[in-house]
């Protein structure tokens, strides 16, 4: 997946993945970088079978020298079929290794037409999954939280997105790692699409909460007025 640019400092990990890994600063002045593929926990081969990758944490480390202040997040399989609890191990040691920034992880649903919904003998207990993800989810939460915690103190810039769902007190917004903050606005507000100065305050696992410190510029997308009709 394509990464980084003027406003960002992100880049997506897909663990589970068919193929090899290609890291490499992208083109232009704007300083791009992109992970093609990063292979993670496992892969799986064609004829449905799991086999081990262990160049994870090597390319990790790579992305994060050659970029300063990367975030890192990733998306991962909770009960493949076939998946042991082996495999899954390796997954969860993996996942405390990376210290993602945070992590999307999902139950196995079969989708028809795919190979693996033919699986039928090879499908996990209910039990069994939703055990493993909570699991993981424990894991993934633990680094977020770690990492947003080190943020309280520092002065992000953040893009704007407009009234907090929650609290209408506050706005939302993504800072350059692409993560969700939310504050207190100024007296005069703050359009959608402005960039803000916001101090972070405190970090939650899937947020950070901050105080607004100045105005950095307005949005730069035209405000549309509707025309009346007769």
């Amino acid at each position: 997946t394509s990464v980084g640019s003027d406003a960002t400092t992100h880049v997506g990990v897909y663990p589970i993945i068919p193929s090899g890994a290609v890291f490499h600063p992208g083109g232009g002045s704007t300083g791009d970088y992109a992970i093609a593929y990063l292979p993670g926990t496992l892969t799986i081969t064609p004829s449905g079978e799991f086999g081990s990758t262990d160049n994870c944490g090597a390319t990790l480390a790579a992305a994060r020298a050659a970029i300063p202040d990367l975030a890192v997040t990733t998306d991962i399989i909770v009960g493949f079929p076939g998946e042991t609890e082996a495999q899954f191990e390796d997954t969860l040691a993996i996942a405390a290794e990376a210290e993602f920034d945070s992590g999307f992880s999902f139950i196995y649903s079969p989708r028809p037409g795919t190979r693996a919904a033919e699986m039928t003998e090879s499908f996990l207990p209910d039990d069994v999954i939703t055990e493993r993800f909570l699991r993981l989810k424990t894991v993934l939460d633990r680094s977020s939280l770690r990492l947003h915690e080190g943020r309280v103190g520092r002065i992000e810039e953040v893009l704007v997105e407009g009234v907090s769902r929650r609290d209408e007190g506050r706005v939302s917004g993504r800072t350059r790692q692409g993560k969700l903050i939310h504050f207190a606005p100024p007296a005069d507000g703050l359009r959608p699409g402005s960039l803000a100065a916001v101090r972070v305050d405190h970090g939650a696992p899937h947020h950070l909460l901050g105080s607004y410190v100045d105005t950095l510029r307005g949005p730069r997308h035209k405000i549309r007025i509707p025309l009346a009709t007769s």
